[in-house]
Order: structure tokens, then C-alpha cells, then sequence
């Protein structure tokens, strides 16, 4: 059972590189080991966050978050556009974004129940084990650059896995409760 001390943190998610506002929202919960918010398998996803509290009411395990106030700051902005970028034309990640985007990428995966393809999965965390202790990731593809693209590839299924296996929540479902 959650707690009223449940930590719960308001996560952006940018896809489409021309804007620099994230796409989508989600609500990572503690108690569900930092997963996402979900109901009946799907993953809640939401455009504005003025909906967090709205998505989070429609959580399944909402009964026992009941006393929990969404946030309204963001916490983390996700930048997958840039992600990609950088894993498809740089060697350095400067910033620890694409270890975030994959350790966030991997809850996501978890929460949906969704199975990496281990021709994925080897390539997927291959490169988090490496990003944990190093920023720079030239040396996983110095030898062979077909595997940087087989890379992005695994990491374009698995958002295309955890898109969905999501639900979107938008003005038009609030005007439906």
C-alpha cells in the first residue's frame, strides 16, 4: 500500500526535435520502484500538466494514492529527440541524458510488461552499463559503426513499444469523467 509520503515526480517526455517543450507527461510513482503511472496495463500519458492530478486519479492503484496531490513543477524533462542526436552523431554524453532517457525508457518497458528482444536488449544495455560508469561511448562503436545504428534502432522500437502499451490522456478524456 502507498503511503501519504509517496514520492511522486512529474516527468516530461520530448520526441519531435522541432519544439523544445516536452510531447508528453507521466507521473513516476516510488512505491511502484519509480514506474509510471498506469491503469489496467497501459501506461497513462498526458499533454498538458495541469492533467497530472487528473491522471493521477486514474491510476490503478488510485484508491491508495487517494491522500497524493500530484506535482505541478516538472521534474525531469526526458529528451529522446536528443538522445537519438546524440547516439546517432556524437561520441560524449556530456549531460547523462541518454542514461536517464534509457533508465527511464527500461521502467516504462517494466511497467507495461513488455519483453526486450534480446538482439535489442543486448544492444540496450550494453550501452546504459557502459553510460553508468563512462560518458563517452565512442569506444562501442569505433570498431563497428553499424552497431551505433542498430542501437538507435533498438532504442526506436522500445519508445515505439512503450507508446503502445500507453493511453493518452487529453482535455477531450477530462470533459468524459
Amino acid at each position: 500500500m502507498i503511503n501519504s509520503f509517496e514520492q511522486i515526480w512529474l516527468i516530461g517526455f520530448r520526441f519531435n526535435p522541432n519544439y523544445t517543450a516536452p510531447d508528453f507527461y507521466t507521473l513516476l510513482l516510488e512505491e511502484k520502484e519509480e514506474q509510471p503511472i498506469s491503469s489496467n496495463g497501459q501506461i497513462i500519458l498526458f499533454q498538458d500538466p495541469d492533467y497530472a492530478q487528473a491522471a493521477l486519479e486514474l491510476d490503478s492503484e488510485f484508491s491508495t494514492l487517494s491522500s497524493q496531490i500530484a506535482p505541478t513543477e516538472v521534474y525531469l524533462n526526458l529528451d529522446f529527440a536528443n538522445m537519438l542526436y546524440t547516439i546517432s552523431s556524437e561520441n560524449y554524453d556530456e549531460s547523462g541524458g541518454i542514461i536517464e532517457c534509457l533508465n527511464t525508457l527500461f521502467d516504462m518497458l517494466k511497467c507495461a510488461s513488455i519483453s526486450i528482444p534480446s538482439h535489442y536488449k543486448e544492444k540496450l544495455f550494453s550501452l546504459a552499463n557502459h553510460l553508468t560508469f563512462d560518458k563517452d561511448f565512442s569506444v562501442l562503436f569505433v570498431e563497428n559503426e553499424s552497431l551505433r545504428n542498430s542501437t538507435v534502432e533498438a532504442i526506436q522500437w522500445a519508445i515505439g513499444a512503450v507508446i503502445s502499451k500507453s493511453t493518452f490522456f487529453s482535455k477531450k478524456t477530462l470533459a468524459f469523467r
